[in-house]
């Protein structure tokens, strides 16, 4: 029986949690990828995580996969399953709830790219504003 809207939005830690579990374990299988995530796991995560612990912003439950999101695709803040290690697969351990927007990051740059952008961008930010300041004089 599928889910009413009404169960959707008061329950979206039920409905994104089993959506998460099975991508992932479809993901293990395509990728060839230990997987030994349960429902009950995933579950007890999701409850525990309400920020990001990569970015510290509130993670929105609500506006993924059509629970009040018109286009159906995550937002920036959506929980978001990550794998810590990818090669170590899903696996107890291994995987943390973290907000699409940082695992997007993640998934796109290395570790060296990551430290890099934090160590430029925040003198060419302060260069910037300094700049609008002046031409505001």
């Amino acid at each position: 029986m599928p889910w009413s809207a009404e169960y959707k939005r008061n329950n979206p830690h039920l409905i994104i949690t089993t959506n998460m579990l099975c991508n992932a374990r479809n993901r293990a299988k395509r990728l060839d990828i230990p997987f030994d995530l349960t429902i009950e796991y995933l579950r007890e995560l999701a409850f525990a995580t309400t920020h990001c612990p990569l970015l510290g912003i509130e993670l929105r439950w609500k506006t993924m996969y059509g629970c009040g999101n018109k286009n159906k695709h995550p937002h920036f803040n959506s929980p978001s399953l990550d794998r810590i290690v990818p090669e170590k697969g899903y696996v107890r351990g291994n995987v943390a709830i973290i907000s699409h927007k940082a695992n997007t990051m993640k998934s796109n740059a290395s570790v060296e790219e990551i430290i890099a952008l934090s160590q430029r961008i925040r003198p060419l930010m302060a260069q910037t504003a300094m700049s609008e300041i002046v031409r505001t004089l």
